[in-house]
């Protein structure tokens, strides 16, 4: 059975032959996972994936990992996205505040003049895309649609 674990990868404890294992700082504690992907981010995180007996251990086996926005963490998120740094995460919430994904999602036109217009659209489709997915994901993991093989 698929469940969930939201949490931040806080330590890469062993890497070899294509797998990992994480230490996961969840709201329950301290989570072991592995993976056969390499997980990359600083910011929370929804864990898809399902607990397993390891030797006398249990740990929790990653399907899929992708970052959770939150206001309190913009500028970690933003600057999450390919190609986007700190720099431009940090000017976007200086001028837009408390509305900058609100904006960078609805109102891409305004980003112009603060950041170049290949950075504003390529926030704007990832912004789009990812609350878009989000949607989806959780919409399949309520209906049960995914399986242990995803």
């Amino acid at each position: 059975m698929l469940t969930t674990i939201d949490g931040k990868i806080s330590k890469k404890l062993f890497e070899k032959d294509g797998f990992f294992l994480y230490l996961i700082s969840a709201n329950q504690g301290f989570v072991k996972a592995s993976s056969n992907k390499r997980i990359i981010g600083t910011v929370k995180m929804k864990f898809y994936g399902r607990w397993e007996k390891y030797k006398e251990d249990s740990q929790f086996v990653i399907k899929m990992a992708f970052p959770i926005y939150e206001a309190s963490n913009t500028g970690e998120f933003l600057s999450s996205i390919p190609g986007i740094g700190k720099k431009t995460a940090r000017t976007l919430i200086q001028t837009f505040g408390d509305k900058t994904i609100e904006v960078c999602v609805n109102f891409p036109e305004k980003l112009s003049g603060v950041i170049s217009e290949s950075k504003a659209r390529k926030i704007n489709r990832y912004l789009h895309d990812y609350f878009l997915a989000a949607d989806v994901r959780e919409a399949l993991f309520k209906a049960e649609v995914f399986n242990e093989n995803c």
